[in-house]
Formats: C-alpha cells, sequence, structure tokens
C-alpha cells in the first residue's frame, strides 16, 4: 500500500527534475548564443600605478582562441602584452599606470567586444617625522587628497627607510651610533631583522624599480679600508646581504649609486668620481663611464644613463657611447642645475638647480621633457630643497623643503602633481619615499 501512494509523489517528483534539467539546458544554451561575457576579473590596483608588469587576468565564460594585442584595446592608451587562450587572458602592462584614473580595457574576439573597466587607487606615500611621541620618531602613510594619515610604525632615531611591495626596510640607529635594519611587513606588522655583515653603519638605501630588492652602502664600526662603503644588495625573500664586487673581485665602495629599470644593474659612483656600470647578477667586471661629480641615474628605457660634471647635466648613451648636453633654461642672472632625476616611464627628467634672483639665491625645479624646459616649483627667500623624489609613476614630485625659523630648521614635504601644479604639504616630513 505504501508504494502504490507513494508513487505519484516519485511521478511528480521524476516529472520536476526532468523540468529543471530541460531548463538549465535551455538557460545553457542560450548563455552561449548570446555569445562569450566576462565573469571574473583581478587586478591589483594599488600596485598598477606603483609596479610595471602588474597584470589584468579576465576570465571569460567561454573560450575565446588565442587573442593577440590586435585584438585588445586600452583607454587611456598605455603599452601591453597578451598571453593566455581559451577561457583565461592576461593583459599585462608594461608601464605603470596613472594614480585615480579609470581604464577600459576591450577585447574583440569575432563579432563580439567584451568590455572591462577598473579604477587605480589614491596616490599614496609613507614620510617620516622626528620627536612625534617624546623622544620617538615614526613613519606615516599619508593617501593624498583624504584624511587617511596613519602611523605604520615608531622606533627611537629612525634614519631612513625603504619602500618595498609589501613591506617597508628601515634603519635605526643604535645608542653606539650602529645601525639596525628590519623588514616591516605591512599587512601583518610582523618585524624581521636583517643580519648586518658586522656591527656598523647604512647609507644611501634605495629600493629597486621592482619594489622586490633594496641596496645600501656599509662601514663597518670599526673602520676596514676594504669594506668602507662597501655596496650590499638584499632581496625581500631572504634578506641576505650580498657584497657587489668591483674590480678584482674587490668590495664594491661608492660615494652614491642608483639602480637600472631592470632592478639588476646599477650605477655606481667612487669614492673619487669614477663612474661605472656593474651587473650585479653576472658578476662580469665593471664597465668604466669616467669621472663625474654628480650622478642623475638611467634613463626610463635604461639606454642612457643621466650625469652631472662642472658644465651641467649631460645624457650618456651608452650603446654609441656619445654625449648629449641638456639645455639649461636662465632662470635668474645666475643659475646652474645641482642634480638630475630621470623618469621613471617616459624620456625627461626634472632638473634641480640654484638661481640668483635680486639679493638671494632661490632653489628651483624645472621639468625637461622632449626638448622643453617648464618651471615646476620655486622656493621662497630662506628655503631650501634638501631632496626630491619621483613618484614610481612620473605624476607627482615629493620635495622634502628646509627652512630656518626661530633658531630651528623647519621640514615639510610639498608633493606637486606635474600635471598641474598642484601642491599637497606634510608637515614636519624629514624622508618621504614612495
Amino acid at each position: 500500500m505504501s508504494i502504490k501512494h507513494a508513487d505519484p509523489f516519485y511521478r511528480k517528483l521524476y516529472a520536476l527534475l526532468i523540468g529543471l534539467s530541460v531548463l538549465c539546458l535551455l538557460l545553457v544554451g542560450l548563455t552561449w548564443l548570446q555569445g562569450p561575457r566576462i565573469r571574473l576579473a583581478s587586478i591589483d590596483t594599488e600596485k598598477a600605478a606603483t609596479q610595471a608588469g602588474q597584470r589584468l587576468i579576465l576570465h571569460t565564460n567561454q573560450p575565446l582562441g588565442t587573442i593577440t594585442k590586435d585584438q585588445v584595446t586600452i583607454s587611456p592608451d598605455t603599452p601591453i602584452e597578451i598571453s593566455g587562450n581559451g577561457n583565461t587572458n592576461i593583459v599585462q602592462f608594461k608601464q605603470r599606470l596613472a594614480y585615480q584614473t579609470t581604464y577600459t580595457v576591450t577585447l574583440t574576439s569575432g563579432k563580439h567586444r567584451l568590455k572591462y573597466a577598473f579604477t587605480t587607487a589614491k596616490p599614496a606615500i609613507y614620510y617620516a617625522e622626528q620627536n612625534v611621541t617624546g623622544t620617538a620618531d615614526v613613519i606615516r602613510r599619508n593617501v593624498l587628497g583624504t584624511d587617511k594619515d596613519e602611523i605604520v610604525y615608531n622606533a627611537e632615531e629612525i634614519l631612513d627607510f625603504a619602500v618595498l611591495s609589501d613591506s617597508l626596510i628601515i634603519c635605526t640607529r643604535n645608542t653606539d651610533y650602529t645601525n639596525n635594519l628590519i623588514k616591516l611587513d605591512l599587512k601583518t606588522k610582523k618585524e624581521t631583522a636583517i643580519k648586518l655583515p658586522k656591527p656598523g653603519t647604512v647609507a644611501h638605501m634605495y629600493s629597486a624599480p621592482d619594489k622586490q630588492s633594496f641596496g645600501f652602502s656599509f662601514s663597518p664600526k670599526s673602520y676596514e679600508k676594504n669594506l668602507n662603503s662597501a655596496l650590499f644588495l638584499v632581496h625581500s625573500t631572504d634578506l641576505r646581504p650580498r657584497l657587489v664586487k668591483s674590480f678584482a673581485n674587490k668590495p664594491l665602495q661608492i660615494l652614491d649609486w642608483k639602480f637600472a629599470p631592470d632592478s639588476a644593474t646599477i650605477l655606481a659612483q667612487l669614492p673619487d668620481t669614477t663612474t661605472l656600470i656593474t651587473d650585479s647578477r653576472t658578476g662580469k667586471p665593471p664597465t668604466p663611464l669616467g669621472q663625474y661629480p654628480g650622478i642623475g641615474g638611467f634613463s626610463a628605457d635604461g639606454a642612457k644613463v643621466i650625469m652631472q660634471d662642472k658644465d651641467g647635466p649631460l645624457v650618456i648613451d651608452l650603446k654609441t657611447n656619445t654625449q648629449t648636453r641638456l639645455a639649461q633654461k636662465e632662470v635668474g642672472s645666475d643659475s646652474f642645475v645641482t642634480s638630475t632625476l630621470p623618469f621613471h616611464n617616459q624620456e625627461g627628467f626634472l632638473m634641480n638647480g640654484q638661481a640668483f634672483v635680486g639679493s638671494y639665491y632661490l632653489d628651483y625645479i624645472q621639468i625637461q621633457s622632449e626638448g622643453t624646459q617648464t618651471m615646476l616649483h620655486q622656493t621662497g627667500k630662506t628655503e631650501g630643497i634638501i631632496a626630491t623624489e619621483l613618484s614610481p609613476n612620473d605624476q607627482y614630485a615629493a620635495l622634502i623643503i628646509s627652512e630656518p625659523q626661530d633658531g630651528i630648521v623647519r621640514l615639510e614635504a610639498r608633493v606637486i602633481k606635474l600635471q598641474t601644479g598642484k601642491i599637497d604639504i606634510i608637515p614636519n616630513a624629514t624622508k618621504i619615499h614612495w
């Protein structure tokens, strides 16, 4: 009896399941007939503006086959590489993107056009302040144009720091004037000590363009002739300082140095102002360039270096070994360029200089691009520019400004948008890095 009573129920259940199956097949068929669409996309919108090579991964509900660069358009336009096939295609951005900008990516496959848009993050900058909480120094993260300004680290006597992809490298001073290096994970706040070769001091600390490694010059507490101001490189994965070698396998002792765009080639200035290029990966002997009192760095494509001699800035083409003198736009009755900073994403430079105007000297910064010079900023009568750093995507220049007030030197950061000249002021900043 129970089986007979259950038969109508099972018949209805079977009918329902068959109906649902048919409906699902119809929906799948309808979706397929409607053509491919993007069902999932991912990109780090903050790193897209600070690190070249970021990837937009697009997953579609139907395979598109092999997509070439000719089938992809980006607005605003920027150079890309395209890879992947089937249901996953990867758009890799060869350059850093602009901050706070909406990019629209269009893939064309046959008669179908698939679009995806994303907006990059607002510009964020890290800066140090001294003696903020009693005797402690702090490092803060500031998102420009917002009220977001937070302390990320504090310690007594922070000397400098470098910004990596997901961490900060921080240099502090001990009571015996030796230095410590620590890695601060920005997500977990975990601190990891970096073991120096021996007790000593750190200077000239810079992060690589890819934000995966950094370098510094090191001098032992007890003077050692062959190790004083020696250059070390450290990768973020193992945090082990590696000595960079010069001629005859001796330590490379530097006065200043710069990373190339490939994050491995190095432009180094020796204590006697001899300047050379070396590849930290190969161990081959360095290539000397001559003696120059100032080094600016590599051009955006790595094919040229910007130097400074007694007559001002010049560009050396590394392939042809030819030199080109940079034009200087007169600012006052006596103006001269003190340093030159090349752009990261494009051809061009920031030129720091001084000029005699009226009865005093002022500091200034010019933009040199496509053969023309444009004034970006001039200091006041008692002010001076003591440091300049470009944002990774060349949109902003951050300046540390000094000014004597009531017997004390006051410092502040002025962050200037190159396209508009708009200035954001950060009081009491002693160091600033992107």
